[in-house]
C-alpha cells in the first residue's frame, strides 16, 4: 500500500466560517483540520478552493504581490505561507479562489494535488552559519529502494483518520526538532547512514562537509549497536544538537535517539514496547529512545490532540516540537498507509515563526 504523499497546495472545501472576536472585517474559514483567517465575506462555506499549506513557498508572481509585506523571503525568493496570530487568532494555510488554476478550473476536483501547477514548492529553513558545513554531504547515492522514508502526515491534513479510528490504542512520542538519520547493515558493502533523503557517503577520516550523521555514527560506534540489535534492522531517529535546526535545545554534543525498527526481511516495524525491551535486553540505556509520553485510547477530537501535543520537551525548559502517536499494535490506514501521524504544537510553530 503507497502512503499518500504531502499536497502543499490542493482543492479542498471551506468547511465552515465563524467571526473573529472583536473583528468587524475578518473571520476564520475552516478547511480540513485547519484553520485560517480571511476577510469577511470573501468566500462561503461550501466554496471549492485552494488551500495551500503551511511550509508552502509560493512563486514570486504578480497574484501574489499582495502577500510581499507579511510573507515575502529574499532568501528563498518567494512568499513563505507559516503560522501567525492575526487579532489574537490562530491563522495556518493560505485560502486562494479556484480561479488561479486558469484554464485547469473547470475540471478540478477535490483532493486534487496542484503544488506542481501552481509553481509551489516547500519551504526549508536556511541552515545558519556553521550549520551547512554540518548537515550537507556527500551522496553515496539515492534513498535505499528497501528503506521506508519517515515522512509523518500532520493530523490536520489527514483529520478523518481519528473519526476511522477512534478508540484504538496510540502511542505517543515526543517529537524532536531535528534531523532524520537512518542507520543499517548492508553485508556488501557495511555500515549505511542515510539523511532525510539521502544516502551518505562513509566518512571515517572526517574529510567531507556535513559531518554530523556520520560523526555521530562512528563516535558512539553505531555499527556496533546495529549488529547488537540485528544487522536485518534498520534503525530510524531525530539527530539533534549544534548545528542542526538552530540547536533549539541548547545541547553541548550531538544527541540521537530512536523512533523507529523497522525489520528488512519482515517489512514490520517493532511497537515501541518491543524497541524498549529490546534496548533494555542489550543494555543500550534509558535515553536510546525517543521519549513515550503516554498511551491513548485514540479520540475522535481535533481540538483534543492539539492540546496533547503542548507542553514542554524532555530536553529543556522549552516547548517541544509536537508528538508522533502509532497505533498499538501496529496497523495500517486507507490514506495514511502506515497508521502514525504528527500533530505539531503550535505555541512551537509560532515561537520559531514557522
Amino acid at each position: 500500500m503507497m502512503t499518500e504523499e504531502r499536497k502543499l497546495a490542493s482543492v479542498q472545501i471551506i468547511e465552515s466560517i465563524e467571526d473573529v472576536p472583536n473583528s468587524d472585517n475578518l473571520q476564520v474559514a475552516r478547511i480540513l483540520g485547519w484553520q485560517t483567517v480571511i476577510r469577511r465575506n470573501e468566500y462561503n462555506p461550501g466554496d471549492k478552493i485552494i488551500y495551500a499549506e503551511i511550509d508552502s513557498l509560493l512563486p514570486e508572481e504578480p497574484q501574489y504581490e499582495f502577500l510581499r509585506k507579511c510573507c515575502y523571503t529574499s532568501a528563498n525568493k518567494g512568499f513563505r505561507i507559516k503560522s501567525m496570530k492575526i487579532r489574537g487568532c490562530l491563522s495556518q494555510g493560505l485560502i486562494l479562489p479556484l480561479s488561479v488554476l486558469g484554464e485547469h478550473a473547470e475540471n478540478a476536483q477535490v483532493g486534487d494535488d496542484v503544488t506542481e501547477l501552481l509553481g509551489i514548492r516547500k519551504w526549508e529553513r536556511a541552515p545558519a552559519e556553521g550549520e551547512k558545513a554540518r548537515l550537507f554531504g556527500h551522496a553515496r547515492g539515492s534513498w535505499p529502494h528497501r528503506i521506508p522514508k519517515t515522512d509523518e502526515k500532520r493530523i490536520q491534513s489527514a483529520v478523518h483518520v481519528l473519526e476511522r479510528h477512534e478508540g484504538k490504542m496510540f502511542s505517543v512520542t515526543e517529537k524532536y526538532d531535528g534531523t532524520s538519520m537512518s542507520v543499517f547493515w548492508d553485508p556488501e558493502d557495511g555500515l549505511h547512514v542515510c539523511s532525510r533523503n539521502v544516502d551518505l557517503k562513509p566518512d571515517y577520516e572526517h574529510k567531507w562537509n556535513g559531518t554530523a550523521y556520520w560523526d555521530y555514527a562512528i563516535e558512539h560506534d553505531l555499527e556496533s549497536v546495529v549488529h547488537q540489535i540485528g544487522d536485518n534492522v534498520v534503525l530510524q531517529g531525530e539527530l539533534i544538537g549544534p548545528g542542526i535546526q538552530g540547536n533549539h535545545y541548547k545541547l553541548e554534543a550531538l544527541v540521537y535517539r530512536v523512533f523507529n525498527m523497522y525489520d528488512l526481511n519482515t517489512g514490520k516495524y517493532s511497537s515501541y514496547q518491543e524497541m524498549s525491551d529490546r534496548v533494555k535486553e542489550l543494555g543500550l540505556g534509558n535515553d536510546f529512545l525517543v521519549h513515550e509520553i503516554c498511551n491513548i485510547s485514540l479520540p475522535n477530537d481535533l481540538q483534543a490532540m492539539l492540546k496533547l501535543s503542548k507542553g514542554k520537551s524532555v530536553y529543556g525548559d522549552m516547548s517541544r516540537e509536537g508528538i508522533v502517536c502509532r497505533a498499538v499494535p501496529e496497523d495500517r490506514d486507507v490514506k495514511l498507509g502506515r497508521l502514525s501521524f504528527k500533530v505539531i504544537n503550535d505555541d512551537f510553530l509560532l515561537e520559531k515563526g514557522e
